[in-house]
């Protein structure tokens, strides 16, 4: 565990206020769910929640079975992070955070698909991959991360590809109300 050597007191009502710095790094947002642990040292760890990160052997699967389909390269990712991903990209995109302007796209909760003439937009900050499309998933008002489509140079998706993208992120949502 890091120190940041930043120390806050607990008001009367049991809050702390996390530090905006450490809410910028870590991308935590207001109204984001944390996970609240603590270890027999008496240590208390806030951890980001993620539900669709809880998912990521079912992900890994669906990821796998649109490849096979399709012959595409697929992403499941959470708000900030990549959680799942066909084997053709999952071990250099696994755990990374995703690029700033792919976030702003699942944040403004709608759909992105890229055509040939659109600017590349890479996946992660540091990444070789594009998107060619982005579904944010969706669920009761709630936005819980994305379907991301590898697009190669130049490349746009067939309607048929965004369309199972797109049936992805549904299901992926459907799964936060069970």
């Amino acid at each position: 565990m890091k120190a940041t050597g930043i120390v806050r007191r607990m008001d009367e009502l049991g809050r702390v206020v996390i530090p905006k710095e450490i809410r910028r790094t870590m991308r935590i947002r207001e109204g984001d769910p944390l996970e609240i642990f603590t270890d027999h040292d008496g240590e208390v760890i806030f951890k980001k929640y993620s539900m669709i990160g809880n998912w990521s052997s079912q992900a890994d699967n669906l990821c796998e079975s649109f490849s096979k389909i399709s012959g595409r390269q697929i992403i499941v990712s959470d708000r900030d992070t990549i959680v799942a991903g066909s084997s053709g990209v999952k071990r250099e995109v696994l755990d990374k955070l995703v690029n700033d302007e792919i976030s702003d796209i699942i944040n403004s909760r709608k759909k992105y698909a890229k055509t040939a003439d659109d600017k590349e937009i890479p996946i992660t900050e540091y990444g070789k991959h594009i998107a060619g499309s982005v579904h944010p998933v969706i669920s009761r008002g709630d936005i819980l991360g994305s379907v991301i489509l590898v697009a190669d140079a130049g490349d746009a998706p067939s309607e048929a590809d965004l369309r199972m993208a797109a049936m992805i992120a549904d299901f992926l949502a459907d799964q936060s109300g069970n």
